[in-house]
């Protein structure tokens, strides 16, 4: 036990590993950490895009100062994915539904009102059996309404 203790100390020596790293030196280690880890997985041939999503949003939070894993950047990452998966399917379907609406429309037609005709032709009525329904429904209403102002209230007559 006591050669690997005095193996390890001779290792630090040689290496100049027990001084403590110059604060420059750690902020360029810190800094270089995401580039090896590309570096290592590109060589490994694991780099993916997913991951390059997952690494980006790990590195940017932890710039922010909030310390968090690879796993909770993954999940992060997935969530992100679902929100946007989710967000464009219902902006597609409602974008179909208002083009099956626009195109089922039955198109505008223009109605011209004339008073009199010219000639003597006659104006073909163009009218749907419920406005018709509708009118004669308002002049009859019309015509009950004549009568109860004509006739008197009570039997007793008014002086």
């Amino acid at each position: 036990m006591n050669t690997s203790v005095e193996q390890f100390h001779q290792l630090l020596g040689r290496y100049k590993l027990s001084r403590p790293v110059s604060p420059g030196d750690q902020e360029y280690i810190i800094n270089s950490r995401k580039q090896d880890l590309k570096d290592l997985l590109r060589k490994k041939g694991k780099y993916s895009l997913i991951l390059w999503i997952v690494i980006a949003i790990y590195a940017g939070i932890r710039k922010f100062g909030i310390h968090i894993t690879m796993v909770q950047s993954k999940i992060i990452a997935g969530m992100t994915a679902v929100a946007v998966v989710s967000g464009s399917s219902t902006g597609v379907y409602q974008g179909t539904k208002y083009v099956i609406k626009a195109i089922s429309k039955p198109p505008a037609k223009v109605e011209e009102k004339i008073d009199e005709p010219d000639s003597g032709m006659t104006i073909p009525d163009r009218r749907t059996t419920e406005e018709k329904t509708k009118e004669e429904k308002k002049k009859s209403a019309d015509i009950k309404n004549q009568d109860l102002d004509a006739t008197p209230l009570s039997d007793v007559p008014s002086l």
